[in-house]
């Protein structure tokens, strides 16, 4: 099948360079030999405006054959490595689904480069292995909140889970199954503005409050419509923001301005901004960010689809003196103005006790809105098997390295593998035969009886061995239908009964070397 490919091409390199027959090692790293396989996962340093460090990079494949073939029903299997082929590095996965290989994963990627491609590794085919996800480590510890709105909402308490650690999760209200739907990436939640009491509470935390001065809050959006006339849209608000004074707000309004209060309700305290140059379109997703710093600098920015938008009116500097009390965390609206509901589709919510770069936002806003064009996934590749190969003569007496063996004489031909612990399925031998070699008829022969060696090279005394089995062998029979592998002389095809070249199978067992030999000469 596939796992064979590295094996068949050292025929054609042996062919040219006569009998220099020596040791073939693994031609890369690997994580660990309990994965079968892997892909390289390119980011485009083109998609990258700044250096950046602990990135949480998003991989979404919507569908991955191969992933769905080889990976476990829950995805517990799927790890990310560096580009050493070896570290791994914390992953979180939304959704997997086993059927048809679609992924959402989050990956922290330690460093991102503006200036060179980044490549890391996805490892997957571990049949036994638990859960290799470290959640809390995708997420530096800046963010106090992420909420990826994938659960089914129920209204129960800390139902829309926090992947922080730092406890903000959310509770739902007014909603249920059918709020659940497709977003921007994977599942989301739809706020119905009829409904009139749509809404996810987080409920007041000291993590929370530690961006009364500073923070940055970001989400993906979907408006149904333009607000209409004397109505608002509430994405954001707190608790106190209406009863009890100094709370945030942002929002959307009836006159196209999309404004925010970093501290509204406090006389002498109160600051807002707001813009009609939002690039907001209804019925389209966006990525919304806002940032704010109180001391120093009394500053807010608005950023919508990775781009920094210039305020119509900003009130921020002359009256931003205290900051807000935040208490309780409203997404979609506050009972408080019953009019001012949200309308329209969110999804991923975060929440940062800082000011996220112009870089780190621009960047997010590339990898979420194209992971496509953000990076490139590599084609699969299985664990670089330990192929060795070596010479005899006809009555087992091998022959040293750099002999050449004269044009017409019988010789023994012998590959084998031997890695430890490795188990193979259906290896498939395809196109083996080199057209500098002349095959005596019928003579392929294989072998796994032989346990593994007790390191990566054989001993001579372990490849006398491996040889006295080989060709005690009967003559090698094909899995699939039982056909006898046979080929005539001077050709350079295998018939296994059924006409197909690539139709020779067998398997591999684990903690045994598994080897082939063929009688060939030179011509």
């Amino acid at each position: 099948m596939k796992a064979f490919s590295r094996f068949l091409y050292v025929l054609p390199v042996l062919a040219m360079v006569g009998l220099g027959f020596g040791i073939s090692p693994a031609d890369a790293a690997w994580y660990d030999t309990d994965w079968r396989f892997r892909k390289q996962i390119t980011i485009d340093f083109n998609q990258v405006d700044a250096n950046l460090t602990g990135f949480p990079v998003l991989i979404n494949l919507a569908t991955d054959a191969e992933l769905a073939a080889s990976a476990q029903i829950d995805g517990d299997d799927i790890l990310f490595t560096l580009s050493d082929e070896t570290t791994k590095i914390s992953h979180e996965i939304e959704f997997f689904d086993p059927g048809t290989g679609e992924l959402v994963a989050w990956v922290n990627v330690p460093a991102v480069s503006a200036s060179v491609d980044t490549d890391i590794y996805m490892y997957y085919g571990n049949t036994t292995v638990g859960s290799q996800q470290d959640v809390l480590n995708v997420w530096d510890a800046n963010y106090v909140q992420v909420l990826h709105l994938k659960e089914t909402p129920n209204g129960t308490l800390d139902e829309l889970n926090d992947s922080t650690g730092s406890g903000n999760h959310g509770q739902t209200f007014s909603m249920g199954a059918g709020n659940s739907v497709d977003a921007r990436i994977g599942k989301g939640l739809n706020f119905v503005r009829a409904d009139a009491l749509d809404q996810i509470r987080v409920y007041d935390s000291a993590s929370l409050d530690g961006t009364t001065d500073e923070g940055t809050l970001e989400f993906w959006a979907n408006f149904v419509a333009v607000p209409p006339p004397s109505t608002y849209y509430l994405i954001m608000v707190h608790s106190l923001r209406f009863s009890g004074g100094r709370g945030m707000e942002h929002a959307w309004r009836a006159d196209d301005n999309f404004f925010m209060y970093t501290n509204a309700g406090d006389p002498g305290g109160e600051t807002w901004s707001g813009t009609s140059l939002h690039g907001f379109v209804a019925g389209q997703w966006h990525h919304v960010v806002w940032r704010w710093q109180r001391v120093p600098g009394q500053d807010h920015d608005l950023f919508t689809d990775g781009v920094s938008r210039t305020f119509d009116f900003a009130d921020n500097s002359a009256n931003w003196t205290v900051g807000a009390t935040l208490d309780d965390w409203y997404y979609g609206g506050n009972a408080d103005r019953n009019d001012r509901w949200f309308d329209g589709r969110m999804d991923e919510i975060r929440v940062s006790n800082i000011m996220r770069s112009d870089g780190w936002i621009s960047t997010e806003h590339n990898n979420q809105s194209d992971p496509d064009n953000f990076y490139t996934m590599g084609p699969q590749t299985l664990f670089p098997l330990n192929i060795i190969k070596r010479a005899f003569w006809p009555d087992g007496t091998p022959i040293p390295t750099g002999v050449t063996v004269p044009s017409g004489v019988e010789f023994k031909f012998l590959l084998y593998i031997n890695n430890a612990d490795i188990a193979r399925s259906d290896v498939t031998i395809r196109d083996v035969l080199v057209a500098a070699f002349q095959y005596q008829a019928g003579t392929i022969q294989a072998d796994n009886s032989v346990a593994e060696c007790t390191a990566a090279v054989c001993t001579a005394a372990e490849e006398q061995a491996i040889f006295t089995a080989v060709d005690g062998a009967a003559f090698f029979s094909d899995t699939a239908d039982g056909d006898v592998a046979s080929y005539t002389g001077g050709s350079s095809s295998v018939d296994a009964g059924d006409g197909n070249v690539a139709n020779a199978q067998l398997d591999i067992n684990a903690n045994a070397v598994w080897a082939i030999m063929l009688s060939v000469k030179m011509l």
